[in-house]
Order: C-alpha cells, then sequence, then structure tokens
C-alpha cells in the first residue's frame, strides 16, 4: 500500500521530489463557492446553491462540456424568479476568493528550491481566467493545466497520465498537494506521492524546516 508523503516522512524530502503539483480551491486560494453567499443577499440560498454549485452543470463547466452562458440557463430552468441571483452567483463567486498565504508560502519555497511547479486542477474557464488575471502567484509555475481545457477531472487516473506525459515527468518523483482525499489517494494509484492539505497548519508543520507562520 501506498502512503501519503507526510505518513513516510516528518519533512519535507527535497532530495526525493523533483517536481511538486498544486491543486488551487483550498490550497493556493481559499475555498468555496460558499462565500459569495455570505457577502450578498439571495431570494433563496438553498435553491441557488443547489442549482449551482450542486448541480451536474457545475461538472459540465468544469469538464469545459458547456459554457457559462448555457450552464446559468440550465441551472435556472424552470426558477425564472432564481434567474438574476443564479446568473449573478455564477458570474462572480470568484471574486470572493484570496490567496492562502500557508499555501502561497509552500509554492514560493518550492520554486526557491528549484523544483518544476504545476497547477492541476478542476475549475471552469471563467472561474479560473478570473484567478489567473488576478492573483500573481500562478506566474511561478511552469505549467498550468486546468480540468476545462482538457476535458478530464481528478481523481480520474488518465489526467495524472496526461500530466505525465504533458509534463515528462517521474511519477515516483512527483508530489501532488490537493485538499481532497479522494484525489491524493488517486494520486497514490498512479505512482505519485500526495499529501492531502485538509487542515490549516498541515503544510506549514511538513515544511517546518524553513516555513514560518
Amino acid at each position: 500500500m501506498r502512503k501519503t508523503i507526510d505518513t513516510l516522512y516528518r519533512e519535507m524530502p527535497w532530495d526525493e521530489i523533483d517536481t511538486v503539483v498544486f491543486d488551487v480551491g483550498n490550497v493556493l486560494v481559499t475555498p468555496g463557492f460558499k462565500s459569495i453567499f455570505q457577502s450578498v443577499n439571495f431570494k433563496d440560498e438553498d435553491e441557488v446553491y443547489t442549482r449551482t454549485y450542486k448541480s451536474p452543470y457545475w461538472i459540465m463547466l468544469d469538464l469545459g462540456m458547456i459554457k457559462l452562458d448555457e450552464a446559468i440557463d440550465a441551472m435556472t430552468g424552470w426558477r425564472e424568479d432564481l434567474r438574476q441571483d443564479i446568473d449573478f452567483a455564477m458570474r462572480h463567486w470568484m471574486e470572493c476568493k484570496s490567496v492562502k498565504e500557508e499555501g502561497a508560502n509552500v509554492l514560493r519555497l518550492c520554486k526557491e528550491h528549484g523544483k518544476k511547479l504545476i497547477v492541476l486542477s478542476n475549475y471552469s474557464e471563467n472561474g479560473f481566467t478570473y484567478l489567473r488575471e488576478h492573483f500573481d502567484i500562478f506566474n511561478l509555475f511552469d505549467d498550468i493545466i486546468v480540468s476545462y481545457q482538457i476535458g478530464l477531472l481528478k481523481p480520474d487516473i488518465e489526467i495524472f497520465r496526461y500530466v505525465e506525459n504533458r509534463c515528462r515527468l517521474n511519477p515516483s518523483r512527483t508530489l501532488l498537494i490537493d485538499d481532497n482525499a479522494v484525489n491524493c489517494e488517486a494520486a497514490l494509484r498512479a505512482g505519485w506521492h500526495s499529501i492531502c492539505a485538509n487542515a490549516t497548519g498541515k503544510l506549514r508543520d511538513f515544511f517546518k524546516s524553513e516555513l514560518s507562520q
């Protein structure tokens, strides 16, 4: 059984890793589509949330199968009374994001160590385009691979094979940093290393020999 890298090592084994692959949401930027509901009063928050983030059309956007206007139409369906709220949420949710300093600090540290840096994230075109335009941390990467561009989603094993081939990676010397345990397990099955960044301070502690708070 393959184990996550923080199970195998107390601290980051720099000599064992050539490439570090970063997820985006809850690793490099703050999590949650629901953050927009904290700043905007929608008519029916639960229904808007269900019809957007919890709908199959959200996944279709991440896969690049449909465009934003098509998704909004489908999400609205017969609830025309919610169209304005759904439209606003889908066009502006990413504006509530901010950089997660813990993940950004790890990214910069990996850059200092000369590691190849790659983004691998499930994201829609409009969402990720906004992030890339507004957060300069994405300028540090050697390659950026987002689900909508290639029609593959984590944890599909094929997305890991795609990244290996495109970026010429050695799986056994590649580390995925992701907040989703299912994605981390898939990376292990692909022969990668992984660490599940699902708690504040977890990355800081693993990189503690060099990373300050």
